[in-house]
């Protein structure tokens, strides 16, 4: 804000009668209430105060009033009421980032797992030899758990570090500005917690594993994996994909919801168009400035139409009316409508389609006791039709109007809303925006054009201007910011995952690589060695497609459900990750088996 003015000065302007407006809405009402108050209970004790303070007065104007309570830690991310603090932050989205930032934890850990057991082969003699020499198993668990500690306290420290470093750009991506508070207790605490979970779900396993070896068959050579070791093994690797896939799915969910939005017909001509938000101050001439500011306009050669307004699409208009009705209706059939205030222009500069009556006529003196509907407040009105709509009389704050015409439904708002319903009435002098559709090449000499007039005709006020269509893209800056946060995360967890394959690969590869130098001599093709190989990582990634499937569908129809108008999931959102996995999996095999089928068999064997 510019400027605050005190409560005492609003009453000096508005009078005291504020103070004891109970059906006003212009102000928001905060009750704190006693420690230890149920605050159900308290809510369920407000009907029976208004019927004492005012029942009679309700009943005579036929009117109700109702009161809910809201909490404060509510607000920002778990609801979106008319009028609430702005902006909104979204519930579901930090959910599903917050999800991600676990699968990514745990599918490093998975990887630390899986390459820990893989290598047991290797620090086998180590456990033999230790416990010949003495070393009780309690011992080696504390060994490899401290191993495992010390990765991850690296680890961690590594992760701050980077974080700091990048953390201003993560805000520019993000659109939050977010700090590293050293001095918190929280954030040390959940340091700790982290580690400590780390530390314990990449290590215990290993750890027992490993300080389970028999010394005497290991030292005899005849040390083998567990059959239980590579099913565990297997398994992980399967939940590690299966992430990944729903992650994959995920993303590409996110970005096609986003483009159907930005590319469908709104139903409403929002290109080229020049919004001015219009003048704070004005005078008793403001009617005459206005047509002479129209007029001036529209002879320019760069402009198609000039229309006033009281919102534009892109958001949500601010005028909202309870209380309409039919006139033969009574006041409990009265409904919620949004109102928009528009000249005679409006209709057509925004090309909006009529689906029955007529437009506001200037030629109609007393036109200003009309209305125009969309076809979302004639169904809540009630009309099983439209045509029913026309000519009926609406009771309107205590006035009358008579519904001239039905306009087809636009998206006033995002697609991530349904249709509201929309009453428009004829307000010629409408001083919150004027919309101004233009055709130029040179945007900015325009700009200085219209700019002059506006100064000539409305001193004093700052020419404050907006492109319509950036303003309506506005609404989805939080679905962008979210999907590019979320590919980022995604791509993050693919690597990880991508990381542990080929760790793994490559293992799985040098364990066998007498194996395949037996086979070459026996007179085996690179080619048959790939497929044998290959065959395992295969079967695990169809195994977690198998699975990922549903889950993802699950997943991304919840996301998709808070949207009124959606894309549909189509097969190919599933195959599209489903074929890149299996090619990036193919491609880590191919890799080393490659590699290992190229070397001399001589080499791997003369040890034989």
């Amino acid at each position: 804000m510019d400027m605050l003015f005190s409560f005492e000065t609003f009453v000096d302007i508005v009078g005291d009668d504020v103070y004891t407006a109970w059906d006003w809405d212009g102000f928001y009402n905060y009750i704190k209430l006693a420690e230890g108050t149920d605050p159900l209970e308290f809510e369920s004790k407000i009907p029976d105060f208004i019927q004492k303070e005012r029942g009679e007065q309700l009943a005579e104007q036929n009117h109700m009033i109702e009161f809910e309570l809201q909490p404060i830690t509510d607000i920002h991310l778990t609801s979106d009421y008319m009028m609430e603090f702005k902006p909104n932050g979204d519930g579901e989205a930090t959910n599903f980032l917050f999800i991600i930032a676990l699968f990514i934890i745990a599918i490093a850990w998975v990887n630390y797992i899986n390459l820990a057991t893989a290598k047991s082969m290797e620090r086998s003699r180590e456990v033999g030899i230790r416990k010949v020499m003495g070393s009780m198993r309690g011992q080696l668990i504390r060994q490899f758990l401290v191993e495992s500690f010390l990765l991850n306290i690296l680890a961690l420290g590594l992760s701050v570090l980077v974080v700091f470093i990048m953390l201003p750009y993560f805000n520019q991506l993000s659109g939050r500005e977010l700090l590293l508070d050293f001095a918190s207790l929280e954030f040390w605490l959940t340091l700790a917690v982290l580690l400590l979970t780390g530390a314990l779900f990449s290590g215990l396993y290993p750890a027992f594993v490993l300080s389970g070896f028999k010394p005497v068959a290991i030292l005899k050579g005849k040390f083998i994996n567990s059959s239980k070791g590579n099913y565990l093994r297997k398994g992980l690797v399967i939940l590690q994909f299966l992430a990944t896939l729903v992650l994959m799915v995920g993303t590409l969910t996110v970005y096609q919801q986003l483009n159907f939005m930005r590319n469908q017909d709104l139903g409403v001509s929002i290109d080229q168009t020049l919004v001015i938000r219009g003048p704070n101050v004005t005078d008793s001439l403001y009617n005459d400035r206005l047509n002479t500011f129209k007029q001036t306009l529209t002879s320019f050669s760069e402009v198609n139409s000039i229309t006033a307004s009281t919102a534009v699409p892109g958001s949500q208009p601010g005028w909202n009316a309870g209380g309409i009705r039919l006139l033969e209706q009574d006041q409990t059939e009265a409904q919620q409508y949004r109102v928009v205030g528009a000249d005679h222009d409006f209709v057509d500069a925004y090309g909006l389609e009529l689906l029955a009556g007529r437009r506001f006529d200037k030629e109609r003196v007393n036109d200003q006791s009309s209305v125009l509907m969309n076809e979302s407040a004639t169904g809540l009105m009630g009309f099983d039709n439209i045509d029913e709509a026309l000519n009926r009389d609406i009771y309107f704050w205590g006035d009358t109007f008579r519904i001239v015409g039905v306009l087809k439904d636009y998206h006033q708002e995002s697609l991530k809303k349904s249709f509201e319903p929309l009453i428009f009435r004829l307000i010629p002098n409408a001083s919150n925006f004027y919309s101004i559709s233009i055709r130029s090449n040179d945007i900015p000499y325009l700009i200085d054009k219209i700019e002059g007039e506006w100064k000539a005709e409305f001193p004093g006020n700052p020419f404050d201007f907006f492109f319509l269509d950036d303003h309506y893209d506005q609404q989805y800056k939080a679905e962008i910011q979210f999907g590019k946060v979320f590919g980022l995360f995604a791509g993050l967890a693919i690597f990880i995952a991508c990381l542990g394959l080929f760790g793994l690969a490559s293992y799985m590869t040098a364990q066998r690589t007498k194996e395949i130098g037996v086979r070459k001599v026996l007179g085996a093709t690179l080619a048959s060695v790939l497929a044998l190989l290959s065959k395992d990582f295969m079967q695990l990634i169809l195994i977690s497609i198998l699975f990922a499937v549903p889950v993802a569908w699950f997943v991304m129809s919840d996301w998709l459900s808070g949207f009124a108008n959606q894309i549909t999931l189509s097969w190919w959102i599933f195959a599209a990750p489903s074929i890149l996995i299996l090619l990036i999996a193919l491609g880590t095999v191919i890799f080393q088996t490659v590699k290992a089928g190229l070397s001399n068999p001589v080499d791997s064997l003369r040890h034989e």
